[in-house]
C-alpha cells in the first residue's frame, strides 16, 4: 500500500468531486484510483503507432489527428507550402481510395444478403 497526498488548487473543484462521491457511496479516494486505474489501461502502453525513433526519421512527417476539430486542420492545412500541400494531397487521395474500396466491398457484400432475402 502506499499513500501519497492530491494537490485540488481550485476547491471548488474539490468540493464538486467530493459531492460526486458521497452521491455514488465511494470516497474520493476510490474515485481517483477507478479514474487512475483508467488512465493506466489506455495510456500504460505508450502509442506503439509513434516511437521516438520515428521523429528522427527525414521522412516522417506529422500532421495533426484524423479526428481533431475543424479549425485545428485549417491552420496545419494553411501552415503547408505548395510541396508539402502536394504531398499531404497525394496521401489524402491514397487514405479516399482505401476507403472508398471498403465501401465497395461492403456495399456489394449486403447487396449479396439482400438479394438472398
Amino acid at each position: 500500500m502506499k499513500i501519497t497526498t492530491i494537490y485540488f488548487p481550485n476547491e471548488e473543484e474539490y468540493t464538486s468531486i467530493s459531492d460526486l462521491a458521497y452521491r455514488e457511496r465511494k470516497t474520493v479516494s476510490e474515485i481517483v484510483r477507478e479514474a487512475l486505474s483508467d488512465y493506466r489501461k489506455k495510456h500504460g502502453d505508450g502509442n506503439p503507432s509513434f516511437t521516438l525513433d520515428q521523429f528522427q526519421d527525414s521522412n516522417f512527417k506529422a500532421c495533426p489527428a484524423f479526428f481533431r476539430e475543424k479549425t485545428i486542420w485549417e491552420i496545419y492545412l494553411n501552415s503547408l507550402g505548395e510541396k508539402e500541400f502536394k504531398e499531404f494531397d497525394i496521401q489524402l487521395n491514397i487514405l479516399l481510395n482505401l476507403g472508398n474500396r471498403r465501401f465497395d466491398k461492403f456495399w456489394v457484400k449486403s447487396q449479396k444478403i439482400l438479394k438472398k432475402k
